[in-house]
């Protein structure tokens, strides 16, 4: 018994310590060792946050901006922030003078002062002509100004200084997708989710393009894809900034009939049918009665 004793007391430390380790990861950063890092564009903050969220690397965003996170990701976390930094800036030094031009400019454009964000970032452009995230910026306001093809000119730039900024992709994508050049808007939009797959808004916005050619089988995998990555932020797409798709509610009804919400899965279903009834849709109304047929049973449809 002594000697059963003596071996198992080994075994019960050696267990401890691993849980204890492994349990280090799920404590809040406070309790734990850990480093921080802040750098001074909030654009590279906001992408390094989202990308530790992605990579389940444990981290903290305190109040000033300042990420902290456990000393043994330290490393990790500096070869992901350098490499955001330079894939959106097309360099990879940090410049506080093109971070505080970019500030200033998301404020005019939130007061709507488009002409005076348009003349601070050509004063930027022509001083730091090698930063794509000045491009991209003076991109968005030629679209708010409606001059896409100037936006589009702007963001092809940025693209060029910068081949892996995927919102410059997903920018140009979407002033593609207003021009109805349904294919460029496509291929934008591959481009930018083949750099950063989880992007609810690539897969939800090339759905559109591909429903924009008919290619109706494609619009709801990358439908699908959207509603699983985010939810409630696809859920939201319908009542904000896109035309009424049928087929983006079909895929939305069927996520929640596979959670068992069949009471909000009609809900949905009814307004697809709607839709296809104002488009003279004969084809597809069947298939989606028999779906809410099924809803109002409480079951899901066999394919």
């Amino acid at each position: 018994m002594n000697k059963l004793f003596y071996l198992i007391i080994p075994f019960l430390i050696m267990v401890a310590s691993w849980f204890i380790f492994d349990l280090s990861r799920y404590l809040p950063p406070d309790l734990i060792f850990h480093k921080g890092i802040k750098y001074e564009s909030k654009n590279v903050q906001h992408r390094l946050a989202r990308e530790l969220k992605n990579q389940d690397i444990p981290h903290r965003i305190r109040n000033d901006g300042f990420i902290e996170y456990r000393k043994k990701d330290d490393k990790k976390v500096k070869e992901i922030a350098d490499k955001i930094y330079s894939e959106t800036s097309g360099t990879s030094v940090a410049s506080p003078d093109v971070d505080e031009i970019i500030d200033k400019c998301q404020n005019l454009i939130v007061e709507k002062k488009f002409d005076e964000a348009l003349n601070l970032l050509n004063e930027g452009v022509s001083e730091y002509n090698n930063t794509a995230i000045l491009y991209n910026f003076r991109a968005l306001v030629w679209s708010f100004k409606g001059e896409d093809e100037k936006a589009i000119a702007d963001y092809t730039s940025a693209i060029d200084l910068a081949p892996n900024y995927y919102e410059a992709y997903t920018n140009r994508a979407m002033a593609w997708l207003r021009k109805n050049e349904y294919e460029r808007a496509i291929q934008d939009y591959t481009l930018s989710i083949n750099i950063y797959s989880r992007s609810p808004e690539s897969h939800f916005y090339r759905a559109v393009a591909f429903s924009g050619l008919n290619q109706f089988q494609n619009a709801l995998i990358d439908y699908k894809k959207a509603i699983k990555l985010n939810t409630s932020w696809a859920e939201g797409r319908f009542r904000t900034d896109i035309p009424a798709d049928p087929i983006y509610l079909f895929a939305l009804a069927e996520h929640f009939a596979e959670s068992r919400n069949f009471k909000k899965a009609i809900v949905i279903q009814e307004r697809s049918i709607e839709l296809l009834q104002k488009e003279n849709n004969s084809k597809d109304i069947l298939k989606y009665q028999e779906r809410l047929k099924c809803y109002r049973n409480n079951e899901l449809c066999k394919e």
